[in-house]
């Protein structure tokens, strides 16, 4: 069983840390599968990219930005971040000062860290110690073309990590 597969079978609720809805009205690029949308933008996974999770900007021409080299690596930048709009602004950030910022002025709330030793429990990852590092390396050292073709446009209905499609 993958991590993600154990994640998506533990039943913990992922909605306090922003699991959602993709919102962007935007078609998937062949081959992804939608993580979650969140207010600006929405994460996924693409095909041929190993088990990389990307950020994808809200935008016309927006390319997806790699956050981390697998599954595992998002769960730890995530569990440091707190919450995927956290994650998003991190991913955003063109500072360490801009994001520490973000950060002060956004705690985690107890629902939210309730829900992070849950997943960390389950999972045995650890917190990112350099979350904004790990995003920084991830992003310059990713070695995907884009932009990627995307489909014919369809609408997608998805919650959370409860209907992946990979």
């Amino acid at each position: 069983m993958t991590m993600m597969e154990k994640v998506l079978r533990s039943g913990i609720d992922l909605s306090p840390l922003g699991f959602g809805r993709d919102r962007t009205g935007k078609p998937l690029p062949e081959g992804a599968g939608l993580i979650s949308g969140v207010s600006g933008g929405r994460f996924l996974r693409l095909s041929g990219c190993r088990d990389a999770v990307f950020y994808e900007p809200d935008g016309k021409n927006a390319v997806p930005v790699r956050v981390s080299r697998s599954f595992r690596r998002f769960l730890a930048v995530l569990f440091a971040a707190g919450d995927l709009t956290a994650l998003a602004v991190l991913v955003s950030s063109r500072s360490l000062e801009e994001w520490e910022q973000y950060r002060a002025a956004h705690p985690k709330t107890e629902t939210q860290k309730a829900v992070l030793r849950q997943l960390r429990e389950l999972t045995g990852i650890r917190p990112s110690p350099d979350p904004f590092g790990e995003v920084t390396v991830s992003r310059i050292t990713c070695d995907v073309e884009f932009p990627i073709p995307a489909p014919e446009p369809k609408e997608y209905e998805t919650v959370g990590l409860t209907e992946i499609v990979f």
